[in-house]
């Protein structure tokens, strides 16, 4: 065996101790054959040399795998030895790490130290801003107090600043005004009007009267009052002043709002997408329907006929209910007629369903069936073929629908007032 056999492992210590017992059993063995093969002869020579052949073979088997051991070993050493290299290479590397770490906590130490220096400097920033801010307060009360010395108590621009000849002499804002007022009514003397502008129980008497009549004179001459009563800028020290402008700006506001184009008819026709001229048919937008009715005056009008579209679309449906809720506020008697067909003809029994509804909430609102027969062939009324942009054709159709309407007498009368002026055109 090699010299480095105590390496071995120990199955191979093993085996390789069995083959040789192997073979020194076979030694005796191999005697006792030759004294055999003595004592019996010739014969048995040829079994003899066969166990020698046997045993040869052994020992040279045991040989070759004494050598791959040796082989084994030699692979397993270099192994240890890579392994104890990569040992040392680890072993150098948490090294170079503990120093990283080491350099990396120097380092933030300092950042810390660093963000101490600037949370100082922000400290130190903050309270300069603070004193500053107070400095700009201090400043802006001395411009106040020059700009009251120089007359600019309305806020306008120098050179341009407001004032009203009052009782007492000139008033540069609404609350001296105010007071003059007072003193007026009050009938004081002109030459006590400044004093008791300044007595606390005589400006306590001050009233909504004197401060709206004060807030309208300013904000006839001054933009800066008049800026300042429409945006409500006042303080909470300033409620009574508060309420006097939001009165004026009411005035105001009512005095100056759209004026309604009032309606001279008494029966007209209300409907979308017509195409029709007469001062009784009015046509509705679709982007102005909820806001329609407002833009007119109602007072003339007695009946009103509204020409609404069959849909299942429930934005459109709500939208037409509540135009015919709003007009049957304004009229004495509304009628729902149905004009063209935008659902399935299984579907109008549905739409008719949510119209009729709307009587529960409008006592003098009538709905048409559609399903109303009409004409020569009695077919329902919602089948029947409804063109834009004839008058004629319209009459005709509310004529089926609502026989002996008022507004039918009044749509025929324009028919006819029509009718010389297009033979003549014809005949020209």
């Amino acid at each position: 065996m090699p010299a480095n056999s105590s390496t071995l492992t120990y199955e191979q210590k093993r085996t390789t101790r069995n083959e040789m017992e192997d073979v020194e059993m076979a030694q005796p063995a191999e005697k006792d054959g030759e004294a055999e093969r003595q004592a019996g002869g010739s014969g048995n020579d040829g079994a003899l040399w066969a166990d020698f052949t046997e045993m040869e073979e052994s020992k040279r088997l045991l040989e070759d795998k004494n050598l791959e051991l040796a082989e084994e070993l030699d692979r397993s050493a270099a192994e240890v030895e890579t392994m104890r290299k990569k040992v040392e290479e680890a072993e150098k590397l948490v090294e170079k790490l503990k120093k990283a770490m080491v350099k990396e906590k120097a380092v933030s130490g300092g950042l810390k130290g660093s963000i101490g220096h600037l949370e100082k400097k922000l400290a130190k920033a903050q309270g300069d801003r603070k004193a500053a801010d107070g400095r700009l307060g201090e400043f802006e009360r001395w411009i106040e107090l020059f700009r009251k010395e120089e007359k600019e108590e309305c806020g306008c621009q120098k050179g341009k600043a407001h004032y009203v000849e009052a009782l007492g002499g000139e008033c540069h804002d609404p609350k001296s005004l105010a007071l003059s007022t007072l003193a007026r009514n009050e009938k004081i003397a002109s030459e006590d009007v400044n004093l008791m502008k300044c007595e606390e129980d005589f400006r306590k008497k001050l009233g909504k009267s004197e401060r709206l009549e004060a807030l309208r004179k300013f904000a006839g001459i001054c933009p800066t009052w008049a800026s300042k009563i429409m945006r409500n800028d006042w303080t909470e020290e300033e409620l009574e002043w508060r309420e006097a402008a939001e009165s004026l700006k009411k005035e105001v506001m009512y005095r100056n709002q759209p004026q309604k184009a009032i309606i001279q008819e008494k029966y007209i026709l209300v409907g979308q997408r017509m195409g029709l001229k007469s001062k009784a048919v009015f046509e509705v937008r679709t982007a102005t329907i909820s806001t329609w009715k407002q833009k007119f005056g109602w007072e003339k009008v007695e009946k009103a006929v509204v020409l609404v579209e069959w849909t299942k679309d429930d934005k459109q449906l709500k939208a037409l209910v509540n135009l015919v809720e709003e007009i049957a506020k304004e009229v004495w008697e509304l009628v729902v007629v149905p004009a063209r067909m935008e659902c399935g003809y299984d579907e109008v029994g549905g739409v008719t369903e949510t119209w009729q509804k709307v009587r529960k909430t409008a006592l003098n609102v009538e709905v048409v069936d559609p399903m109303t027969p009409v004409g020569p062939k009695k077919m329902p009324l919602i089948l029947c073929d409804l063109k834009p942009g004839s008058l004629e054709k319209m009459m005709e159709y509310l004529a089926c629908a609502i026989p002996g309407h008022s507004l039918v007498d009044r749509l025929r009368a324009d028919v006819e007032d029509s009718e010389p002026k297009i033979k003549k055109h014809r005949a020209n």
